[in-house]
């Protein structure tokens, strides 16, 4: 943070907006944490009068009478471990409202999951880096800012306040990065992605120019890799910003039925999506 390396990193930048923002998000993750039922929950099936398994005290009188079906099966139902990887846009358009909500949102997820059992997390940022200073050299960034498995919630407290949206969007540049990050982990793992996103991507340098409607199909196919590949997908459409109203028909053009319009930093709906997506 203090070298100033990353461009989307500023220890002076609307610190004190960002902050309140994470802090929001910390007190509606231990809410959200509670109704997220399905990761915690555990069933369990007895079957009596079995061959073998456990003796049942209550059937022991009937050995007398031959019955040897005195055991009772006890079939325990866990979910598996799950990973969620939450991608957020962090593009200039996401200023203001939209990137306080999606920040809101990703920390009580965040938040939520180190509460949950065999929950992992991770948060990544997409944005852009100047290689050389000038416009020819900018490159796509993938910032991976939080990983639960070996960063301390302590970590989103202290750093993510210095985070910031800059540059252009390029959305699903980034996503083969995303599945790769994903899918290099997920061996017996329910794994999940979800998006924040403004919906409409573009990105040029010396080398391309990434926008329209072939940025737009281009993200759909990256996003049908990553559901072909065995990861449920949710995005959510973020709107109510500083830079003004953006079509929602190409976002749902790129995420299809796992788009979401919704209040992120409302609870029931984020739970509501939440569950709907850990189903």
């Amino acid at each position: 943070v203090d070298s100033g390396i990353l461009d989307m990193v500023s220890t002076y930048w609307r610190v004190d907006g960002n902050e309140e923002a994470v802090n929001k998000g910390i007190v509606l993750g231990t809410i959200l944490g509670k109704k997220l039922k399905l990761r915690n929950e555990e069933r369990s099936l007895v079957t009596p009068r079995m061959k073998n398994g456990r003796i049942s005290g209550r059937m022991l009188h009937e050995l007398g009478m031959g019955n040897t079906q005195i055991f009772d099966q006890t079939v325990i139902n866990k979910h598996n471990p799950a990973f969620v990887h939450i991608s957020i846009d962090a593009s200039s358009s996401m200023g203001g409202k939209k990137w306080k909500n999606s920040q809101t949102a990703a920390v009580a997820i965040a938040k939520a999951a180190s509460m949950t059992s065999n929950l992992d997390v991770v948060i990544s940022y997409r944005s852009i880096q100047q290689g050389g200073g000038n416009h020819q050299s900018v490159q796509p960034l993938m910032l991976i800012a939080y990983d639960s498995r070996k960063d301390k919630f302590s970590k989103i407290q202290q750093l993510f306040k210095y985070l910031n949206p800059c540059g252009t969007t390029p959305e699903g540049l980034c996503f083969e990065s995303v599945l790769n990050e994903i899918t290099k982990t997920n061996k017996g793992v329910d794994s999940y992605f979800i998006n924040f996103s403004d919906g409409w991507p573009g990105f040029s340098n010396g080398d391309i120019d990434y926008c329209g409607e072939a940025a737009v199909n281009h993200t759909a196919a990256q996003v049908k890799k990553i559901q072909q590949a065995g990861i449920k997908v949710l995005s959510y459409y973020i709107e109510e910003g500083n830079y003004g109203y953006s079509s929602i028909d190409n976002f749902q053009k790129m995420y299809g039925k796992s788009a979401e319009k919704v209040d992120v930093t409302n609870l029931m709906a984020l739970a509501k999506t939440l569950n709907k997506l850990f189903q």
